[in-house]
């Protein structure tokens, strides 16, 4: 299937943090794999942590240096909810708009689902 519309789609974002720029990259996840991140939230995190969990997810699995290669492991995700809230926040609303969680960054509170509902 050849259809460069269906592409995933990644986005550079530069934060600068105590004098310090660092650049990531962020990938849109596939379909599969955003149903994915909802299973294996489910499994990693127990509630109330969940949606939190969830969030911390996307970041690990969409995060990449500027060479492609994962920042974090989803061990990791549990302890992005203890950094830099500024930082993570930043890299969780870039991996939802591309993902599709999100309509665009100034609609942080309209997070849905994979399958279109609300989570």
């Amino acid at each position: 299937m050849s259809d460069s519309f269906l592409e995933l789609d990644s986005e550079v974002v530069e934060i600068t943090r105590r004098g310090i720029t660092k650049k990531y990259k962020v990938v849109e996840l596939s379909a599969w794999e955003s149903t994915q991140l909802w299973r294996d939230a489910e499994k990693l995190f127990d509630e109330p942590d969940r949606e939190a969990g969830r969030r911390m997810l996307l970041v690990a699995r969409s995060t990449s240096d500027e060479s492609g290669n994962r920042v974090w492991t989803d061990d990791d995700a549990k302890t992005l909810s203890t950094k830099s809230g500024a930082v993570v926040n930043t890299l969780w609303l870039a991996a939802a708009r591309l993902s599709g969680f999100v309509k665009d960054d100034s609609a942080k509170n309209s997070e849905t689902s994979p399958s279109g509902t609300s989570a």
